[in-house]
């Protein structure tokens, strides 16, 4: 028997859960000043990108896989990691309230909702 991987999800703002548990805090690029809880939003997961991990609140990138160096390496510092999450660094720009769940690889604007929760108009055909 040959383990299957699960279809990507449908929603843009939900990539591949790869760890870590919930976080949430302040998008943030790696450059300028570091927000009290930043949330590490990138294209790719760079190696060279590890000494940034202490104190992240959340890592989501555009890339990856949960297998990759920098995934792990969060895993081992408990950072909620989604990776997969399409047009990431354009979506959430430095300094947007966001929140990470590293096990579904959701990632959220807190107080927005989801495009998927709106209400729908439904129409009501009368009584024959």
């Amino acid at each position: 028997m040959v383990a299957e991987r699960p279809a990507r999800p449908a929603a843009p703002d939900q990539g591949e859960g790869a760890g870590g548990g919930f976080g949430a805090g302040t998008a943030w690029h790696g450059q300028g000043e570091r927000p009290e809880r930043p949330v590490l939003v990138v294209e790719f997961l760079d190696p060279a990108l590890a000494p940034l991990l202490p104190g992240l609140a959340g890592l989501v990138a555009q890339t990856g896989s949960p297998l990759s160096h920098l995934a792990v390496l969060a895993r081992e510092h408990r950072v909620p990691t989604a990776v997969g999450v399409a047009d990431a660094t354009t979506r959430f720009p430095a300094g947007t309230p966001l929140a990470v769940d590293g096990g579904t690889g959701a990632v959220t604007v807190p107080g927005v909702p989801h495009p998927s929760s709106a209400p729908t108009a439904t129409r009501q055909e009368p009584a024959a």
